[in-house]
């Protein structure tokens, strides 16, 4: 992965950056970066804006050239101050799905999928899963 960016819920294609980073060389395995100050060859793009409270933002990696991607991750501001250093949010894709897709406009969609497939685990965890 060589590039990374944050955006505000409901994203599409068109939907504006809240912040990006690309990193030189790509990353490998695990990776991890400061979103006001980046290290590890991750170097900041489009400096992050102010995260909103009640705002659901989505967080992905992938590469530049279209050669890969990883999962992505929603999260709330709110949901980011409850986190202790050691910390990771994950979409939990070992989670049984709801009985049927999320209804009602797309901010409460974004909710709805936030409140029912992220979760916290240790770095450690997440670094040993092949399911994350």
């Amino acid at each position: 992965m060589d590039r990374a960016f944050v955006l505000a819920e409901p994203a599409d294609d068109n939907s504006p950056a809240v912040a990006a980073w690309d990193a030189k060389p790509a990353a490998t395995g695990s990776t991890s970066w400061s979103f006001s100050e980046p290290t590890s060859g991750w170097v900041t793009t489009h400096p992050p804006t102010t995260l909103k409270p009640g705002v659901v933002y989505h967080l992905a990696a992938g590469a530049e050239d279209g050669s890969g991607s990883s999962g992505y991750v929603l999260f709330t501001v709110e949901e980011l101050k409850k986190m202790k250093p050691g910390q990771v949010r994950i979409y939990d894709f070992t989670r049984p799905l709801p009985a049927g897709e999320p209804t009602g406009n797309l901010k409460q969609q974004a909710r709805d999928e936030n409140n029912d497939f992220m979760r916290v685990v240790s770095r450690r965890e997440f670094e040993q899963s092949p399911c994350y």
